[in-house]
């Protein structure tokens, strides 16, 4: 990265990981840029590095907590699709029930009665 830019060549939103003495693991983001003196020619790098670690730990976390919702979507469908089935098998049978209990309801008398004189 640093010889394309010697050579005059940018580098934008370079990833890699740096290791600390401690051995942590630290993400850096780094932009490489020619420096060029007042005739034009190439008189060094402009290297510009940003540490993105919790950046990316946080979008890993993002991205597992969306994986856990969508699961928990998903499963809590699961049984929605088994009771909207069975829903729809009570109310055929509450269904079928009540007309026969409606049937029998009509069997009974049910000629109107005047209390008035």
């Amino acid at each position: 990265m640093l010889a394309n830019a010697l050579a005059g060549k940018e580098t934008a939103n370079y990833e890699f990981p740096l290791f600390n003495r401690d051995g942590s693991r630290r993400e850096i983001l780094l932009n490489a840029t020619t420096r060029r003196g007042v005739s034009g020619q190439i008189v060094g790098v402009i290297g510009v590095g940003q540490d993105i670690t919790a950046l990316r730990t946080m979008t890993s976390e993002q991205h597992r907590v969306a994986s856990g919702f969508y699961r928990l979507i998903e499963t809590a469908n699961a049984p929605n699709k088994f009771l909207t089935a069975s829903s729809a098998s009570v109310s055929t049978m509450v269904s079928s029930t009540s007309a026969s209990t409606l049937a029998s309801v009509g069997e009974e008398d049910t000629t109107p009665t005047c209390d008035k004189p």
